[in-house]
């Protein structure tokens, strides 16, 4: 609910659906990873008060913690892992969207840990995503035109001009989409 202006100026409660309230906080949360701000999106889309204010359960999933540097098949079972332990789960009553989180744990005195950015950008996206299946279903239809709901929010994120990964696109078939490409960072540019 906020405040808005009614007749003769006075201020007057209104109601923001559900669809409203994710539909701002996706936007918002987007604008994060456009910035290249990942790890701030990843905090933000961690949020148990909109998923309760849009009708959500809200469940942490599996923890990534990172205690040294990793190879490029560690990095890659980061980035596998990530996506797979994310959900949105509509089959529940309520609906359940589910996050996983990659973090990187320093020793004192040891060697500096640290992950490519492009971690964390993935790992953004997929939390995006896992929102964006809760705004299609609060819709009851695709957000951006198509019936794959995969396909569907890779597409609403290219039309919002949210820059994509590698890796995001290689799940679910969207590197089939050249489109989709357009807007593609990779591991070795972040």
């Amino acid at each position: 609910m906020g405040d808005e202006l009614g007749e003769g100026g006075v201020a007057e409660q209104v109601e923001r659906s559900p669809t409203d309230i994710l539909e701002e906080f996706i936007e918002r949360g987007l604008e994060y990873i456009k910035q290249g701000d990942y790890k701030q999106a990843i905090k933000y889309f961690r949020n148990k008060d909109i998923a309760k204010a849009v009708g959500f359960i809200y469940g942490d999933a599996r923890s990534y913690i990172v205690t040294k540097n990793q190879s490029p098949e560690g990095i890659e079972y980061l980035l596998f892992g990530s996506g797979l332990d994310s959900s949105f789960m509509h089959i529940t009553t309520p609906p359940k969207i589910s996050l996983a989180d990659v973090s990187v744990l320093q020793s004192s005195g040891g060697p500096t840990v640290e992950l490519p950015e492009y971690v964390f950008h993935n790992v953004a996206l997929v939390h995006a995503e896992e929102w964006l299946h809760g705004l299609q279903f609060l819709k009851g239809k695709p957000i951006a035109g198509f019936e794959d709901p995969d396909i569907d929010v890779a597409f609403y994120l290219r039309n919002h001009a949210v820059p994509l990964t590698e890796s995001f696109l290689k799940d679910y078939g969207r590197n089939n989409y050249p489109e989709l490409r357009e807007n593609t960072t990779t591991s070795s540019n972040k």
